[in-house]
């Protein structure tokens, strides 16, 4: 797992299913990481520069929604 610690960039954190997390680490490094006091919960971290567009960020954070929201909600 990367637990690379960017510097200087705004990111937030999203749910992740732990067994997909490294994966996702792994195809996009530039976009994804965890620092070392999240490594074992499912939240991975998403820089924003990183990101395409809005599309992108709706997506990620919808997907992170979906995740964490009580299923009567999504």
């Amino acid at each position: 797992m990367f637990l690379t610690v960017p510097d200087d960039q705004t990111s937030f954190a999203v749910r992740c299913p732990r067994l997909e997390r490294d994966e996702l680490i792994a195809a996009e490094p530039e976009k994804f990481w965890v620092p070392p006091h999240e490594s074992h919960s499912s939240w991975v971290r998403a820089r924003l520069a990183a990101l395409e567009d809005a599309a992108e960020l709706h997506d990620i954070v919808l997907d992170s929604w979906r995740q964490a929201a009580p299923e009567d909600l999504s």
